[in-house]
Parts: C-alpha cells; structure tokens; sequence
C-alpha cells in the first residue's frame, strides 16, 4: 500500500511540476534582441525576478536566466566601476577574494550573483574596485 500511494504522490507531483513549466511564458517576446532592452530596464526586471520564487526562473532559458545573462554582458565590460554593478543589480549574493572554482589573480575579488542556488551563477572578476571581467558559472547537472 505505500509503495502504491508513493508511487501516485510521484505522478501528482511531476504532473504538477510539468504544468508549472508549461505555464513559464516569457515576458519578452521572441524576435526582441535582449540587448535592445536598456540597462535600466534590465536592472528592472532582474530586481524583479530575483526574488520571486517558483519553477519558472529555475529553468533553463528562464527571463531571469536571460536577463542576467545580458546583465553581464553589459556590466562585464573591462573598466566597468565596480558600484555600477551594485547600483544597478544590488550587492552580490558573495563576494571574495578567493575562490575554489574561478583562479584568481593577487589582488581579485569575485562578486558572485546567484540564479540557481550556489550551483549556476554570475560572476564579476574585481581589481581595484573595477571590474575586469563577467562570466558563468554552471553545474550541468
């Protein structure tokens, strides 16, 4: 009897979560070009989406997974003011100036910004509080 229960609590619960994902329709439309959307509206919505949870901003391709992927684009640049990136996407989720997973240079620091937990994130590469360079981190799980 409970492996019979378990196993309808599993089909209810990935039926839930495939009609969650179904029901993730992006705000952006299909042909607009992420880099078309200014900075400040970027900053906007990704203020927005990061603390507001649910399955759609988990998934891959997500809005918040695009914007922020744009986010680093254009804050990313070489020579970027490190309180730009503050300003416009707030104070990172960890800064160090070490870590495990990016090599670092004497003088680096590492902002990072989360979008799945600690295992899929941004990160921004700091010296003298200016920034060098931006990319991902991903876990391919």
């Amino acid at each position: 009897m409970y492996a019979k229960n378990l196993f309808i609590l599993l089909i209810v619960q990935t039926g839930l979560t495939a009609m969650a994902q179904e029901n993730c329709k992006s705000s952006f439309d299909k042909n607009q070009q992420m880099d078309s959307i200014t900075l400040s509206g970027l900053s906007s919505v990704f203020r927005t989406l990061k603390f507001e949870n649910g399955p759609c901003n988990n998934r891959w391709g997500s809005d918040l997974q695009l914007v922020m992927e744009e986010l680093g684009k254009q804050l990313g640049v070489k020579g970027t003011p490190y309180g730009e990136v503050f300003k416009r996407i707030g104070p990172p989720d960890e800064k160090s100036d070490t870590s495990e997973i990016v090599k670092l240079l004497p003088g680096e620091s590492i902002l990072i910004y989360h979008w799945r937990g600690r295992h899929d994130f941004l990160y921004f590469i700091t010296e003298n509080k200016v920034i060098k360079r931006s990319d991902w981190w991903y876990a391919y799980e």
